[in-house]
């Protein structure tokens, strides 16, 4: 049998008690119910370094998606001796309407994301 540990009587559950949600509000600016900040326009850091991770991560998906692109569709057929002009200028169009402004895109918001995620992005480094 192991021994289990049980809570002091001392300690006192704020959860119960409605301290947890006042405290969720007066300090984070947090709406309990919801999760939701109470006032949108209002952003801690810790906010907008969790949005700018969340956009890191979706140009990184989507990036993997260009990669599979470029691999498995316009490779193949730029390879391939018998393929067609007009297969290949289908996926070189691809290319430049989806890939290309896609890439400048995401080079735009990992730029953005990386200043506001890094630490030393109140330094105004530009790359």
């Amino acid at each position: 049998i192991i021994p289990t540990m049980s809570k002091p009587n001392s300690q006192k559950s704020y959860v119960k008690d409605g301290h947890y949600e006042r405290f969720l509000s007066n300090c984070y600016g947090v709406d309990p119910s919801t999760g939701n900040p109470l006032d949108p326009s209002k952003q801690s850091i810790g906010t907008q370094k969790f949005h700018g991770t969340l956009d890191l991560f979706e140009s990184s998906s989507r990036m993997n998606d260009c990669t599979h692109f470029i691999k498995h569709s316009f490779l193949p057929v730029l390879k391939n001796r018998d393929s067609s002009k007009t297969s290949v200028k289908n996926v070189v169009k691809v290319v430049e309407k989806t890939i290309l402004p896609f890439m400048n895109a995401a080079s735009s918001v990992s730029r953005t994301a990386a200043r506001i995620v890094s630490p030393i992005s109140q330094g105004g480094l530009t790359w």
